[in-house]
């Protein structure tokens, strides 16, 4: 965030010259979007020109962006104090004020150490969109359900696991905005004056209010069918399964006390849904486990027994996420017939065969989004 220095003061923005409140020449009154802007111009969020137009289809500036959002979100009675410099954006500009705000909260995207602030440059959807929904709200949603939530939009499939969430997120709180027939989420075009306004209104009349309501059916504990972890214990939306707890997966490779070396790459998946006593889901199944050996001694003359220990390092799930799962394999010894004969052990795992993790620590889980409260990786 760029040192800005704000203090809470009464300020009063200029803005362009009010259109007739109830009129604007470009603007049919069967307009889907008309008595939002009438409503939004009534109350000094968003005004037309002196020409009486509203010009709903231009691309929004980002000055008027900023003055538009600062205002809605109730940030205008701040004065800015010391501001940063830039060469296209004078003191005296009406807008100077509402852009320094602006980018003090991070709703204008900025080059690093640009001495341009672009007043008049166009913003696109999601730089317009994500900073706004972030603000209002921190609670998160899964890939899954920022899908099921956005399967209206035809361009969805375009998109990014990240911005998925974040347009789910403004299509919940009602802020993402779509004008017109087209059902899409249009990520990287500008942003019209129609849109943003249909926006803000979402913010001035606080419909992101229920999006905590809204966001309990995304974000209530989930259940499944699956193996249960009798160790595992919930806390709340939480849950822990203890040190030791032994997870069972299904090696995709092979280890061998005879073959393997140092730091070789081993990989394991979770063959079915784990779940608490109570049916939460802990861990869903596919997720993939990576594992590392660390250990490895041939068995050969004067040494009858190989050993071979292997460690899971972190482990990918369907929910786009990659976390520590700090573990230890559990090994079988595999007993052929010169191992009964001559009586030695040789190391070994299988592929596609059953195993076990033990956990060398403590593993979180929220069940309200499948997330791994322990260290992303």
């Amino acid at each position: 965030m760029r040192k800005i220095l704000i203090t809470l003061a009464l300020l009063i923005f200029a803005t362009p010259v009010f259109a007739d409140s109830s009129i604007y020449t470009d603007v049919r009154k069967n307009s889907p979007y008309y008595d939002i802007l009438l409503e939004l111009h009534q109350k000094g969020i968003m005004i037309g020109y002196a020409d009486g137009t509203f010009k709903p289809n231009q691309y929004v500036r980002r000055n008027e962006y900023s003055e538009t959002v600062v205002k809605a979100l109730g940030l205008d009675k701040k004065m800015v104090v010391s501001g940063v410099e830039f060469y296209d954006l004078p003191v005296e500009n009406s807008y100077y004020d509402a852009m320094q705000i602006a980018l003090y909260y991070d709703f204008l995207p900025l080059a690093d150490n640009s001495k341009y602030i672009y007043p008049n440059g166009t913003i696109i959807r999601k730089y317009a969109i994500f900073p706004v929904v972030n603000y209002l709200s921190d609670k998160v949603i899964t890939v899954d359900q920022a899908k099921n939530i956005l399967g209206k939009y035809k361009d969805r499939g375009t998109l990014k696991n990240d911005d998925l969430i974040e347009f789910a997120k403004a299509d919940i709180m009602g802020i993402l905005p779509v004008v017109g027939n087209e059902v899409k989420i249009n990520a990287t075009r500008p942003l019209t004056r129609a849109e943003l306004a249909v926006m803000v209104y979402g913010i001035f009349n606080e419909e992101y209010n229920m999006y905590n309501k809204k966001i309990e059916h995304y974000g209530a504990k989930k259940k499944a069918i699956g193996s249960r972890i009798k160790q595992a214990y919930v806390k709340g939306d939480y849950a822990i399964i203890p040190v030791q707890t032994e997870i069972p997966v299904q090696m995709t490779t092979k280890a061998d006390s005879q073959k393997s070396q140092v730091d070789d790459v081993q990989k394991a998946v979770v063959p079915w849904n784990l779940i608490t006593k109570e049916r939460y889901l802990l861990i869903k199944a596919g997720s993939k486990i990576e594992l590392e050996v660390k250990d490895v001694q041939k068995r050969k003359f004067l040494r009858r027994n190989g050993e071979l220990r292997v460690e899971s390092t972190k482990i990918s799930t369907p929910f786009n996420q990659t976390a520590a799962f700090p573990a230890v394999l559990i090994v079988n010894d595999k007993i052929g017939l010169g191992n009964k004969i001559f009586k030695f052990k040789r190391i070994r795992t299988t592929k596609s065969e059953k195993s076990y993790l033990k956990l060398l620590q403590d593993v979180k889980v929220d069940l309200t989004s499948g997330l791994f409260v322990n260290e992303k990786l």
